[in-house]
């Protein structure tokens, strides 16, 4: 009850899958900033070979989403998303030799690989995890964390980067590399709610057949493609545009990234209270309209004081952190909810491909409009986030679906044992 009261899930008998959030989104906090920054800095790789190198490794890795999607379905969600850590950890591995554009390409389509296996059974791990009526909840809650793990390692990836070379970048790598590796074994001691079987026995056998006839998910898939591409103005944008548009010191690129974190880190679990019971689509749409508006704000901050500018992109991280606290639990509930238990694995991958999509399709344009002009950036930005807001507007109301629920079995005195 006790962590009701603050918004946030009963953990007991889950305390493997908590730290292991924290302590992968640790590692990842370090380098997501400055993904773009690690190879402009440690190779001769122009940042248009860079992005498109990202591009293309992302596009490659499409197919081994569906395929994860399956292999969740069949063998548990666990096991892959072990295996996506230990994917992950071989490539930023990897990234240390990284010097031509092959090695680039190569490296970073492992990582990618990983990520496809990650995000396809990240979702079903979580839904198996929580019960039905708190699963807003647990994603928000399980989101918090991984902000949190983001924020510090944003924070200390900044000030350590800040006048120390190469060296910094290639600790940061590290770092991740071994953070990944922690969470698969943490991973392999999280107990799970047993799956039903029975119940949708005849669905189950139809696999992937019935996932691509189910029109309205496709339509959520299609939406999600720009509330996806949105993400990438914090993730991808802004740190090149403080640092090579705005002239800001590079530390900028990692306070900006671990203050939208910070944010979410500690008002997640206060706003999902709030939205608990509230219309999704109505949420999703307003998160949409907040995060065109925060983009807007970052186009203003060009050719101001230095100042004026760190003042208007504290704001608009500020205003793209709401959008992020409201899109993040709804979107991430919604989709989970309206696949059926026995396909959500299939479901989530297909899902997911809307994010791989728009991160590779993203990275190459994105780059691209960079060297044009921030105006064409966040322009373009805000106006995929009112796309977004627009189509969810018309899917979102077509996808309710109820979810058949098995019983709990995690023990009393699980949360004693997992705590150690």
């Amino acid at each position: 009850m006790r962590f009701e009261r603050w918004g946030l899930p009963t953990v007991r008998g889950h305390w493997p899958l908590v730290w292991a959030m924290v302590i992968d989104t640790l590692g990842t906090g370090l380098f997501l900033p400055f993904t773009i920054l690690y190879f402009l800095a440690t190779t001769r790789i122009p940042v248009a070979e860079v992005g498109l190198g990202l591009a293309v490794s992302g596009g490659a890795s499409l197919p081994f989403g569906p395929v994860c999607g399956s292999l969740a379905d069949r063998w548990g969600a666990r096991a892959v998303v072990v295996g996506s850590n230990v994917l992950r950890m071989a490539g930023f591995v990897g990234f240390l030799g990284v010097r031509t554009f092959p090695e680039l390409l190569i490296t970073s389509l492992i990582v990618q690989l990983g990520n496809r296996a990650f995000y396809a059974s990240y979702a079903p791990l979580v839904t198996q995890v929580a019960p039905v009526g708190q699963r807003e909840r647990w994603f928000g809650f399980v989101g918090s964390l991984r902000n949190v793990g983001f924020s510090l390692g944003g924070l200390i990836a900044g000030v350590a980067i800040t006048g120390g070379g190469k060296d910094a970048y290639y600790a940061i790598v590290i770092v991740n590399a071994v953070s990944f590796g922690l969470a698969a074994i943490l991973l392999t001691r999280l107990k799970l709610r047993p799956l039903p079987i029975a119940e949708e026995s005849a669905l189950s056998r139809q696999g992937w057949r019935a996932v691509l006839v189910d029109r309205p998910y496709l339509m959520l898939t299609a939406v999600n493609l720009a509330f996806a591409m949105a993400t990438n103005a914090l993730d991808l944008v802004l740190p090149v545009y403080l640092v090579r548009v705005l002239a800001l010191p590079a530390w900028t690129a990692g306070a900006s990234f671990g203050l939208n974190c910070i944010l979410v880190s500690f008002a997640q679990a206060p706003v999902v209270t709030k939205l608990e019971g509230r219309d999704r689509t109505r949420l999703l749409v307003l998160a949409g309209l907040i995060s065109a508006i925060s983009v807007l704000v970052f186009l203003a901050a060009d050719g101001l004081p230095v100042a004026a500018a760190l003042t208007l992109v504290v704001v608009g991280v500020v205003l793209f952190s709401a959008s992020e606290l409201i899109a993040s639990p709804v979107m991430s509930a919604m989709s989970a909810e309206a696949a059926p238990d026995a396909l959500r694995g299939r479901y989530i991958a297909l899902f997911q491909m809307s994010w791989t999509i728009s991160n590779s399709v993203g990275v190459a344009v994105l780059t691209w409009l960079i060297s044009i002009g921030a105006a064409a950036t966040w322009g373009f930005l805000a106006v995929v986030s009112v796309a977004g807001s627009v189509g969810i507007g018309v899917v979102g109301k077509h996808l309710d679906r109820p979810s058949v629920e098995p019983p709990e079995v995690a023990s009393d005195d699980a949360d004693s044992e997992y705590f150690a």
